[in-house]
């Protein structure tokens, strides 16, 4: 992707009568040679603006492209061959983190190196992505921008990497935009023919709304090669137990961009969460599981939960959301039937990857997972059975707030926020709340 539009001559025509035909003639001819863009009427166009939206929003017979991280704590060499010998297209090297001072550092250079040689040596795109883990990026892309611009390019062309992937996480409406303004100092810094991308946390209709344009924006940018979107972790370690990325919710994010959906990637997690589920409304620290490790569970009974378009599991006192090779097939579906060719998954280290290719080559043959299964409605049916039992409801009233509603009764915003998550302070009067006991 080029990172400097060419320049567009623009001739306006204001001549009458006869002299309109000879002109528009004449200024035909020019145009082919020179390759310029005539607009006949209308105002002198805003030359900052962006191109028209490209729409590629028809469905694809395949992904263009399979990719996905390889963590500084893992063996870099053996994911990068395993990546490489599936079929994967690049790896994203997770080693580069922001501190507290907005300077850039590469956790693990001997095994950075190591995977940067080994994709190059087979033939696979190397990305450098450096990540702020979440920590508060205010002061990093506010006053200490230049400084970190500065040591962002340095940490780049230390690492050896083919290209660039910022992993910037937990931003406010603030804070996106100071980073979309730092995307020109930081393009203008890359050579010819190197590639930077953003990987953001989803910003939809129901999710980040206000940053949403932003979001279009940045795939819009000619200096953006693509633009990863987060699709998992709707819940997590500290949630009530619940899907990933349920269906509805990653259906709903593919609709929020029907424009550039050719530069848009989806990435996929390949693992789940098992939460200890007391009879009370505690909300116990739940642990990762990862695709490998579904073997493992195959004495519990287990759902293709419908609604969601996930696997789960109940028993011993746990419910999981069970990565699983179907959930990966139905996503990759839906993103080939709306024009998304491009996948990325978190992180390489959890999943059998000749498998986890096999379902994104062929998403309409149901993959056969190591565990049986059942279906179940989906986890909005459990987790309203599990409320019903450890909270008590309240209907709300005009002006109420899930705010106002937990200070009546002595619980704190968050827990109302984890046990009505579906909800919006926008509409709530008659709607059903639940209450923490």
């Amino acid at each position: 992707m080029p990172r400097r539009r060419r320049r567009r001559i623009q001739l306006r025509l204001n001549a009458r009568g006869t002299r309109i035909a000879g002109i528009g003639f004449l200024l035909a001819l020019i145009a082919i040679s020179v390759g310029c863009v005539i607009y006949p009427q209308g105002p002198r166009a805003n030359q900052d603006a962006f191109p028209a939206p490209l729409r590629t929003s028809t469905a694809i017979d395949r992904l263009a492209v399979m990719e996905g991280w390889v963590p500084s704590w893992s063996d870099e060499r053996a994911l990068v061959n395993e990546a490489a010998d599936a079929g994967f297209h690049g790896v994203l090297l997770f080693h580069g983190s922001i501190k507290a001072d907005g300077k850039v550092v590469l956790e693990d250079p001997k095994g950075l190196a190591v995977g940067v040689d080994t994709a190059r040596a087979r033939g696979l795109a190397s990305w450098l992505t450096v990540t702020n883990h979440g920590a508060d990026l205010s002061a990093t892309l506010g006053r200490n921008i230049d400084a970190h611009v500065a040591s962002l390019l340095a940490a780049w062309r230390q690492s050896g990497c083919d290209h660039l992937d910022l992993d910037y996480e937990s931003l406010g409406l603030a804070d996106i935009r100071n980073l979309e303004a730092a995307i020109t100092p930081i393009a203008q810094g890359l050579p010819e023919g190197t590639k930077l991308s953003l990987t953001l946390q989803p910003a939809d209709s129901a999710l980040r709304p206000e940053q949403l344009p932003v979001y279009r924006r940045l795939l819009a940018n000619p200096a953006v090669d693509c633009l990863r979107l987060m699709a998992y972790d709707y819940h997590w370690k500290g949630s009530l137990p619940g899907a990933l990325y349920p269906m509805a919710a990653f259906e709903r994010l593919i609709a929020a961009y029907p424009e550039y959906r050719s530069k848009l990637v989806l990435c996929l997690p390949l693992y789940g969460y098992e939460w200890p589920r007391p009879e009370d409304c505690t909300i116990p620290q739940g642990k990762s599981i990862v695709l490998r490790d579904q073997a493992g569970i195959r004495h519990r009974t287990l759902h293709w939960m419908i609604e969601d378009a996930e696997l789960a599991a109940f028993g011993e006192g746990t419910a999981t959301a069970v990565p699983s090779l179907r959930a990966v097939a139905e996503r990759v579906s839906v993103m080939l039937a709306q024009g998304v060719p491009s996948v990325s998954f978190w992180h390489l280290g959890c999943g059998r990857l000749a498998k986890v290719a096999d379902a994104c080559r062929n998403p309409q043959k149901r993959p056969d997972e190591e565990v049986p299964y059942t279906t179940h409605p989906g986890w909005g049916a459990w987790q309203t059975t599990f409320k019903r039992r450890v909270c008590a409801t309240y209907t709300a009233k005009a002006g109420d707030t899930l705010e106002s509603i937990g200070k009546q009764h002595g619980v704190e915003r968050a827990a109302m926020y984890r046990f009505n998550e579906e909800l919006t302070n926008d509409g709530l009067a008659g709607r059903t709340v639940f209450v923490p006991r």
